[in-house]
Order: C-alpha cells, then sequence, then structure tokens
C-alpha cells in the first residue's frame, strides 16, 4: 500500500513539473525557424567570396507592426540577442509581445 502511494505521488510530482514547464513561456529568444542563404560575389577573375546568411523567427515574440507575423532578424550567426532588431518593424526583441 505505501508503494503505490510513493508511486502516484510520484507521477503526480512529474505531471505538475512537466504542466508548469509547458506553460511556462521562453524568457531569453529561441529560434524556431531559420533560413539560409548563401550570397557570393566575384572580385577579380579568380578570386571570389561568398557569405552565409541565416533568417532567424522567433515565434513566441508577435510584431505587433504586422499583427500575427513574428519577430524575424537577419544575421551571419544562428544567435537571436535580445538588443537585435526585427527585419520588419525596427523594434527590438524586447519590444515585441509575447504570444
Amino acid at each position: 500500500m505505501k508503494t503505490i502511494k510513493s508511486i502516484a505521488f510520484a507521477a503526480i510530482s512529474l505531471l505538475i513539473v512537466f504542466l508548469v514547464s509547458c506553460s511556462s513561456a521562453p524568457k531569453d529568444p529561441q529560434i524556431t525557424y531559420m533560413e539560409v542563404f548563401t550570397q557570393s560575389a566575384t572580385h577579380y577573375p579568380y578570386f571570389g567570396s561568398s557569405r552565409t546568411y541565416y533568417r532567424l523567427y522567433d515565434a513566441n515574440r508577435r510584431c505587433s507592426k504586422h499583427g500575427s507575423d513574428c519577430f524575424v532578424v537577419t544575421k551571419t550567426d544562428q544567435i537571436i540577442n535580445t538588443a537585435d532588431r526585427c527585419d520588419r518593424c525596427r523594434r527590438s526583441w524586447y519590444a515585441h509581445e509575447k504570444k
């Protein structure tokens, strides 16, 4: 009987932890979708360069200028910083509403 109560208590505790972790919104920027594209240029007949750009989306923040669109930024690295500005409205990540 004591074992059944301890198993039930553990199951309920795990369920509560799971529900709390699912319901809390992320406090830091998170990449929910990413597009990758490469831009190349030829400077001289044998010299060329290419650079990879990443368009990063955070669907946890809503862009108020465009309604349901989410925060988006184009960068050369794969990290969204809190000071990054949205490509659509030019406001920082913090200025966007949480979904």
